[in-house]
């Protein structure tokens, strides 16, 4: 059988992203026809919101929706506030969700939407008004068993309830539709932990598999925003140690381990610490020291393909999206690196939406304590079931993921009769 041949697109994330796909379709021995269907979109939406603002003028943002396959069922998938973000990067998201959903065995499809704005530049009501027009804009392609919104970044639980409570006024049974939300209005126990489990759930199956121990573990960790500063307190305090920390400015080192009490007093809101110190090093550097774990916690893919030829870690765990893909493969191989792809590491917020829906659906509310145990029983099975493909395949984690999720959609497509 003939290779797949990959995007001809430009060298953007959506490009990247369908050669991800090109990659998991060759390994896995599909034809052209089954990957073609999977490289675009089954809907794209795009909308112009015309936004009063509190002066009384009007501003437009566009808007968008992306549900890229209906074979397994409803499509899920946030909706990101952005200023930069575009529809390539949007469908590469949705994809991206595909995968996700297929790791956490989650019977949905991936969606994502964008409201192309800055949030900061917004006044509360100015953010009411906006999220309310994105759902008279949208309601036709969202429900329960059609289109799941999730919380995501910057679309929190205030922003959530606004488009639960518009989504309302065109669907009565709309509760189901809108994951996120409070608890007072049909939310779920554990949203504010499922993150956090997520992580050290990977965290500790991944020292388990390499026979490891955390308090035995020198840790750096790239990236020290919300994210990166959790993981920074949780290993600290687990008796790792962090001997290197980075932010967009530069990166932090010290053999013997960093005050990470001190440093996580001292940084400011947007995660920046190294500005306070005088003596420190280029992000590339702090890549090639030696250590035990790497944690990515950036929001921009930030290691090049260069860069991971440098890389002195033993294990990589991907905490955020598109540190590294498919195509760095060669060079991550090449220096047998065990790495976690942000696909496995980070589907705790999907399966904790994936509860709230599911507990509306069957009209339940489990404990925080149920819910907490659903999610980590998930993430454990999950990562058991990714890894031992990449071992009988003998790949690596990232495309073990990206072959078990469309393995699964391809099966159910046929099934289904669409080809």
């Amino acid at each position: 059988m003939s290779k797949i041949k990959g995007s001809t697109e430009q060298n953007d994330v959506l490009f990247t992203t369908k050669e991800e796909f090109t990659i998991a379709f060759n390994k896995l021995g599909y034809t052209e026809k089954e990957y073609l269907q999977f490289m675009e979109p089954t809907r794209l939406v795009k909308v112009t919101l015309p936004l009063k603002l509190d002066d009384g003028s009007t501003r437009l943002y566009t808007a968008y929706r992306v549900q890229h396959h209906l074979y397994k069922g409803p499509t899920m998938g946030g909706v990101i506030c952005h200023p930069t973000y575009n529809e390539s990067d949007v469908e590469s998201l949705a994809m991206i969700m595909s995968i996700k959903t297929g790791v956490a065995n989650i019977p949905f499809g991936g969606a994502k939407g964008l409201i192309s704005c800055d949030p900061r530049e917004l006044s509360y009501r100015e953010m009411e008004r906006l999220s309310r027009l994105y759902i008279r804009r949208m309601y036709e392609t969202i429900g329960t068993s059609k289109d799941i919104l999730t919380s995501e970044g910057q679309a929190n639980t205030q922003m959530m309830s606004w488009m639960y409570d518009e989504l309302s006024y065109f669907d009565k049974e709309s509760a189901g539709a809108i994951t996120g939300k409070p608890l007072e209005i049909g939310g779920t126990y554990g949203r504010e932990k499922a993150a956090a489990i997520s992580i050290i759930t990977t965290l500790n199956e991944t020292l388990n598999y390499n026979k490891r121990e955390l308090n035995e573990t020198r840790v750096i960790i790239q990236g020290f925003g919300k994210v990166g500063s959790f993981l920074a307190q949780y290993v600290h305090q687990q008796g790792a140690t962090v001997i290197g920390v980075s932010d967009s400015y530069g990166a932090l080192y010290d053999e013997d381990g960093l005050d990470i009490d001190y440093l996580l007093d001292r940084r400011d809101s947007f995660g920046t610490v190294t500005k306070l110190f005088k003596n420190t090093l280029k992000i590339e550097e702090l890549q090639g020291k030696q250590c035990d774990l790497l944690l990515l916690a950036t929001e921009q893919q930030q290691v090049t393909p260069i860069q991971i030829e440098n890389l002195a870690a033993s294990i990589v765990i991907e905490v955020t999206n598109h540190s590294l893909s498919l195509t760095d493969m060669p060079s991550i191989n090449q220096n047998e690196l065990f790495i976690v792809p942000h696909v496995l590491a980070s589907i705790g917020t999907d399966i904790i939406s994936y509860l709230e829906w599911l507990q509306y659906k069957q009209g339940l509310r489990w404990s925080e304590a149920e819910v907490e145990q659903q999610l980590k029983q998930r993430m454990t099975q999950s990562y058991q079931d990714i890894y031992e493909l990449a071992i009988r395949r003998k790949v690596n984690l990232r495309l073990a993921s990206f072959m078990y999720s469309l393995r699964s959609i391809v099966e159910a497509s046929r099934f289904r009769g669409c080809h």
